[in-house]
């Protein structure tokens, strides 16, 4: 469940999307999907899973909202989640104008959870980030807390926590509270723990 991440800080995030919006082209895949994590909370076997077509129109347009599978599931449960295209988009569409994918069905055909983790680890740090203690599931968990947020200002918390489960694509909602409990994680930022309480 993710419980030995943490995500990040609204300071520390701002800084990694800068890194994942210039990144080079050596980085460039992996950059792409740790922004798709970090903007949907897609875990890392469903953002390797994503197909062209759930992210992109036919004419190259990047959707309003993208399409995830969701992991652990029924293969035909699938999501649609809203992705800041203007705030941490640049590297996807970057990668989805390379040649190399250029008729592929899937958007990272080919790529390896273990090389996505160690390009992220690097990406991190080039963010002055730990490499190690947020990963993949750390940027899981930090979309979740801002959608978490977000449902909080304009719902009750009972049904901030139902819709934020729902994104997630958790079956059970104190697998959700893991990820919102900042108690749990351990992460004593104020932000975080804001977040949390209000």
């Amino acid at each position: 469940m993710g419980t030995r991440t943490r995500p990040m800080t609204t300071e520390e995030t701002e800084r990694f999307i800068e890194v994942l919006n210039s990144a080079p082209e050596s980085e460039l895949p992996y950059a792409a999907a740790a922004a798709i994590a970090l903007g949907t909370g897609a875990r890392i076997g469903e953002v390797l899973s994503m197909r062209v077509k759930d992210l992109f129109a036919p004419d190259g347009t990047p959707l309003e909202r993208v399409t995830r599978s969701v992991e652990k599931r029924r293969s035909d449960v699938r999501l649609t989640v809203p992705f800041p295209w203007e705030r941490m988009g640049a590297a996807v569409i970057r990668w989805h104008q390379k040649k190399i994918i250029k008729g592929q069905e899937q958007i990272f055909i080919g790529r390896d959870r273990k090389v996505c983790y160690r390009h992220q680890q690097s990406l991190l740090q080039r963010a002055g980030l730990p490499g190690t203690g947020i990963g993949f599931h750390g940027l899981r968990k930090t979309c979740l807390l801002r959608f978490f947020n977000a449902f909080a200002k304009k719902w009750d918390v009972t049904t901030a926590w139902r819709k934020t489960q729902h994104l997630a694509g958790h079956s059970r909602i104190d697998t959700t509270l893991i990820y919102l409990d900042a108690d749990r994680d351990g992460a004593a930022d104020p932000e975080i723990r804001a977040a949390w309480q209000n």
